[in-house]
């Protein structure tokens, strides 16, 4: 068998083409191509081994053509055959008006599925004409034509399934593809350059990788191509658009976009340069930009970029809320404008500019919200810049807090703001020397914090809490982040009800995460006790308390366990307890806690004294094991009697489901208790 070295490239081009393109049926579980060479083929991805033509009149009639071996890319097919009804040899050429290719079903038993066929060459003008009809509907055509000095190939596609060219493609051999394709290829070679333009239609488009990563459904648009070549490098620009369809690219997910984009530049082996890009679409905005890549280092040069100003509550769903919600961050609502641009030099970002406008952003359960962002950000790498956010107001929960404004000392990977007062009611949060660095793995920050004396009348109203009367003012010396922990350095000091509280070696992991975990040691100290139960509705206790909170641990908002005790503080100073106090403890050590008081003067008085009073909670699993400022027969003390008349409450429960405890707090400050009396 020889050679035939007489078919041109491009009849090596149409066989891949036309071969893959009727081997890759539904249902056939095989692929096949057409080659019009005697012979053997290698022409990189393209590969036949053996190819017969047999005749049965070499003046014309039928033919048969088969293929011992044929290999498309990575893919391989055994014994290949097709057939032509009549074939015309010529001095000119050959010629099949009517053929078909016998694609062979991957079950032996099956019948072969006969495809459609027709060709036409003539050597002497260099004029090739071919085309197949894999599916009703559904054409590949391909066509070469000399004129001029002008070597012309084209391409046609009739609703040609895009599921065909997979075996050309061995990168994407584990995707799924599906859709269809319509438009025209066309390859012009000239003695001076090479053209190439291309008009594509895609319709009902799917893809799906393996790793369930990437994935698109009923994509539809357009595709316009036109390049050029001189010498070593091309020319070229092109047009997108994207009307129809929904694509998840992780973790982003883009359904019906809406986007046209334009772009124009040049390339060789070594580099592309893209000179101008343009993207428009409804949830993008509008965004520009041009940049080199250097295609052996696979680095950027140089690229710059900017949008224009864009509508953070059409951008946001699509582009922030999912990198937020990879990295377990809150769900926000955005509001607002923003604009960006920027420079990159050698695969870094070397400046941006960041402005927002009217910008607001409101966590979806409510907790916090920001509205009237008004910012100017300009960044260097190298240099310092100075920056500025003024937030026109914040709230948490209910609480109202600003006006904020936030002037920031920016270099590099760092960022400094030296002091900011930030009103709260009718006091302020000072913030002092807050310092944050963004390192190759994560970004940590510090700062002091303080805030002024608050009226705890108009914080416990604004945040619905029990009304409580006195102020409260806060020291925090040093906090700092590093990755998702917060911790504190020191103590975190509070005065309130007369006394203070404090906080040491507290953690919060993922403060913005949907559940975020809090670690901490809580210490109080000389509460008074008769503006503390005022406060909560628990009846009247005159005297002064201390408390201890160990190895607080919190899931969200639920404790999942500490030791915690109260304990009335040493000193003299007046001890005296109101019967509706009394009920109220007894409610909370539940039906086995008992109150004793000498009945006599039961009727007569409606406060009395005590020596002491404490309860203890060991939380663990969900159930507290109680205890009080001292031990009893089968139970514990939670008052202790002293004087006349003498009181005293005895608890008998030790074991206590935490819920219920919860809710027998809320019973005794909605209700009023009534107690056992012996």
């Amino acid at each position: 068998m020889r050679r035939f070295e007489g078919v041109p490239s491009f009849v090596r081009l149409f066989a891949g083409l036309v071969l893959a393109a009727s081997l890759t049926l539904p249902g056939s579980g095989a692929a096949q191509s057409i080659t019009l060479s005697l012979g053997s083929i290698d022409a990189g991805v393209l590969r036949i081994d053996d190819l017969r033509l047999d005749l049965a009149d070499l003046r014309g009639g039928p033919a048969d053509l088969s293929i011992a071996r044929l290999v498309v890319a990575e893919r391989e097919w055994r014994k290949v055959t097709a057939r032509c009804e009549r074939i015309d040899l010529t001095r000119d050429g050959i010629r099949c008006d009517k053929g078909e290719i016998a694609v062979p079903a991957a079950d032996s038993r099956r019948k072969p599925l006969l495809i459609p066929l027709r060709f036409n060459w003539r050597s002497a003008t260099g004029t090739f004409d071919a085309a197949i009809e894999p599916a009703a509907g559904e054409t590949w055509r391909v066509s070469r034509v000399r004129s001029g000095g002008v070597d012309t190939v084209r391409l046609l596609l009739d609703r040609a399934d895009v599921g065909r060219l997979q075996p050309l493609l061995p990168a994407l051999k584990a995707w799924q593809f599906g859709g269809t394709v319509s438009g025209e290829t066309s390859i012009e070679r000239g003695p001076r350059e090479t053209s190439v333009r291309a008009k594509l239609m895609f319709d009902a488009v799917r893809f799906a990788g393996a790793s369930g990563a990437h994935a698109g459904e009923k994509i539809a648009g357009t595709l316009t191509v036109d390049a050029r070549q001189q010498g070593s490098r091309w020319s070229w620009q092109g047009e997108l658009t994207w009307p129809k369809g929904e694509m998840y690219w992780a973790p982003f997910y883009l359904a019906s976009p809406g986007v046209a984009a334009s772009a124009s530049g040049s390339f060789d082996r070594a580099q592309v340069a893209v000179e101008a890009l343009r993207i428009e679409g409804a949830s993008l905005g509008q965004i520009e930009g041009r940049g080199s890549l250097d295609l052996r280092s696979k680095r950027i040069e140089s690229a710059s970029f900017s949008t224009g100003m864009l509508d953070l509550a059409q951008l946001a769903p699509s582009f922030i809320a999912p990198l937020l919600e990879s990295v377990a961050g809150p769900k926000l609502a955005w509001s607002g404008q923003a604009s960006l641009a920027g420079e990159i030099r050698d695969n870094a970002l070397e400046s941006a500019n960041l402005a927002l406008h009217g910008v607001g952003l409101r966590e979806t359960s409510g907790r916090y919200a920001l509205e009237g962002i008004e910012a100017d950000i300009p960044w260097r790498s190298d240099a310092s810049t100075d920056a500025r956010i003024d937030i026109a107001r914040a709230t948490w929960g209910k609480l109202p807090i600003g006006p904020i404004a936030l002037p920031l000392k920016l270099r590099g990977q760092a960022a400094r703001l030296f002091q900011a007062k930030i009103p709260l009611l009718d006091g302020e949060i000072v913030l002092d020397d807050v310092r944050y660095t963004r390192g190759a793995e994560r970004m940590s920050w510090r700062a002091a914090i303080a805030v002024t004396p608050v009226s705890m009348e108009r914080l416990t109203e604004a945040l619905d809490w029990p009304r409580m009367s006195g102020i409260f003012s806060a020291s925090i010396p040093g906090i700092r982040q590093d990755g998702s922990t917060i911790a504190l350095d020191g103590a975190l000091v509070v005065q309130v009800f007369d006394g203070f509280a404090s906080v040491t070696d507290l953690k919060l992991i993922e403060p913005f995460g949907r559940v975020p975990r809090l670690f901490a040691d809580v210490e109080l100290r000389n509460l008074d006790l008769e503006m503390l139960t005022r406060t909560f509705s628990f009846g009247s206790i005159s005297g002064r308390i201390d408390g201890d909170l160990d190895g607080l641990e919190l899931a969200g908002l639920r404790p999942l366990r500490f030791d915690a005790g109260i304990e009335s503080s040493p000193g003299g100073y007046r001890k005296r307890i109101s019967q509706r106090a009394v009920q109220n403890i007894s409610a909370l050590g539940g039906a086995g806690a008992a109150a004793a008081i000498q009945r006599s003067v039961l009727r007569v008085f409606e406060e009395f004294s005590y020596g002491k009073l404490g309860l203890r909670c060991v939380l663990r699993d969900g159930v507290c094991t109680m205890g009080g400022v001292e031990p009893a027969d089968n139970g514990y003390v939670i008052v202790k009697g002293a004087g006349i008349p003498a009181i005293s409450v005895i608890g008998y429960n030790r074991r206590v489901d935490w819920d219920e405890l919860l809710a027998r707090l809320k019973r005794v400050t909605e209700g009023n208790m009534k107690p056992v009396v012996k």
